[in-house]
Order: C-alpha cells, then structure tokens, then sequence
C-alpha cells in the first residue's frame, strides 16, 4: 500500500477574470451572429480563415490570453 500526501494550496483568481471572460465571449458572438445572413434559410457566412482571424483578434487586447505571455 502506498501513502499519498495531498495539501490544501490556496488559489486566489483574479476578481475581474469572470467578467472580462463573458465579455469576450459576447464580442466573439456578436461577430458571429452578425456573419448570419437571411434569405429562404439561415447562411452563417463564416469561413474557416475567417474564424481564425476573430480568433486571433478576440484574443490580442485580452489580458488573460495565453497568446500575451
């Protein structure tokens, strides 16, 4: 039998990092939602290049993108 030891390590994560995730997620979104074109049936007119372009520029400016660091 084996002993494993385990401690309690406190994490405290930022106050902001909630807000400023949903934030993104609503601007991500919005440039998707806005891709959606009408006419007999929904088109979402968002190609694959396109994606990761606002993926890219979703994630330049946020503080909390792994791309920053």
């Amino acid at each position: 039998m084996e002993a494993v030891k385990s401690y309690r390590i406190p994490v405290e994560p930022p106050r902001d990092l909630i807000d400023s995730y949903f934030e993104i997620k609503k601007r991500a979104l919005e440039a998707v939602l806005s891709k959606v074109r009408f006419s007999e049936k929904a088109h979402l007119e968002l190609k694959n290049g396109d994606r990761r372009k606002l993926r890219d520029e979703l994630l330049r400016d946020w503080r909390y993108s792994k791309a920053l660091r």
